[in-house]
């Protein structure tokens, strides 16, 4: 499974940096946090230093009044919050998003998705992409393998079983060979401790995969790298919270977003949690700071000298250091994840549960913990939950098909 870079704001240094260091990797475009003149220079220079640049047109919420984002040429406009758009709305909505796309030089062409954001609604959410999808049928779109269909799906309609059956099937009588999935987190959490969401993601992800479809999960965090076990494709991350969970609020004009809040924060792997740099002074003193480490051979540059000093609050530790060492730490973990049979990949991950769990809780029985951030008992449940219903559910037929993943 790889990690794709989800575009946010502030992240041009760093994409070009992680791609450098990477020699490659995707880079999931923002039209909400990059002008219409940044996004050809990125998307061109991220092409020529070897990675790949996809526009996620963040068509998400149709109504959507954020300034940035609806300046873009291929937004059709404003909109009404029930407004079905008509075949031809749609049309000039992907004639032009075509190209914007030629015109960045992506290889993969990203249609655009509505939130479905009730099950309630359900009916109209699929007849709204039925008709998208026969427009970019009829315009060819859909005949390059290059082609992915946005799937957004809101916490009322991923924690419903039933609803999140009739998208796949419904996707199914459509040939496109790949879907980026997004799926908004119940509870507005970070961190989901709620294992029907999590259980109801990994069949949306497997049902795809069935399918033939290779499955990119966006906006997502550490708890996501569970995805590997359903057989996702690639996970998108990235440096705020609001790129490693969904949040619908982030493309209105009114959004106050958590950048103003500037706590550097440190990812330790081993735990899944995420730290304020204080708490590993504490697990210096306390013997404890190995925990908190990546694992051997997945150490990175970026928290070199924090996990070197005898007081890493002392360290050099930037804002920036700590984006980039949650990245490659993510990268690392997700690649680790990559294994030849689905049995390996579900003790892989079972493997990771159990060091974060027993790494955690050797911390948290010394107060070393943040919980704003923290990988806790709840989370891991759910996470095991999760596992343990993939495996008996979709486990058999993704056994069976492993080889062509």
């Amino acid at each position: 499974m790889e990690l794709a870079l989800q575009f946010g704001w502030g992240m041009m240094a760093h994409s070009r940096s992680l791609v450098d260091e990477w020699g490659g990797g995707a880079v999931v475009l923002s039209p909400r946090d990059l002008n219409g003149e940044q996004l050809l220079r990125l998307g061109r220079d991220i092409t020529k230093r070897g990675g790949m640049p996809i526009l996620d047109p963040q068509f998400y919420l149709p109504h959507a009044d954020h300034e940035r984002l609806c300046s873009h040429e291929y937004w059709p406009g404003e909109f009404e919050p029930d407004h079905l758009l008509l075949p031809e709305e749609w049309s000039r909505l992907l004639k032009n998003l075509s190209k914007v796309n030629g015109e960045i030089g992506t290889v993969e062409l990203m249609l655009p998705g509505i939130l479905a954001d009730s099950s309630n609604r359900l009916d109209a959410w699929l007849e709204q992409h039925e008709t998208m999808l026969g427009e970019a049928q009829r315009l060819g779109l859909l005949d390059e393998q290059a082609c992915m269909v946005t799937i957004a799906l809101g916490a009322d309609v991923t924690t419903n079983a039933d609803s999140c059956q009739r998208v796949i099937e419904w996707l199914e009588h459509w040939s496109v060979p790949k879907v980026y999935l997004v799926l908004e987190h119940p509870d507005a959490k970070y961190l989901s401790d709620n294992p029907t969401w999590l259980i109801n993601g990994l069949d949306v992800i497997g049902g795809f995969r069935l399918q033939g479809k290779e499955v990119m999960v966006g906006y997502a965090n550490q708890e996501l790298l569970i995805a590997a076990a359903a057989g996702a494709t690639a996970i998108a991350s990235g440096t705020w919270m609001n790129v490693r969970s969904f949040a619908p609020a982030k493309f209105r004009q009114v959004y106050d977003d958590e950048m103003r809040q500037r706590k550097i924060w440190y990812y330790a792997p081993r735990t899944l949690s995420e730290y304020g740099v204080p708490y590993l002074d504490m697990a210096v003193r306390q013997g404890l700071l190995d925990l908190m480490r990546p694992e051997a051979g997945q150490e990175n540059r970026y928290s070199a000298s924090l996990l070197a000093s005898p007081q890493p609050s002392t360290a050099p530790f930037s804002e920036a250091d700590a984006f980039l060492h949650y990245l490659s730490c993510m990268r690392e973990q997700a690649l680790a994840l990559t294994r030849p049979t689905f049995d390996e990949t579900i003790s892989a991950i079972r493997t990771m549960l159990d060091t974060a769990e027993d790494a955690y809780g050797r911390l948290a029985a010394r107060e070393i913990r943040d919980r704003s951030r923290e990988f806790g008992p709840d989370v891991i449940q759910a996470c095991r939950a999760a596992l343990a219903s993939v495996e008996t559910g979709l486990g058999p037929r993704l056994r069976r098909n492993w080889i062509r993943f």
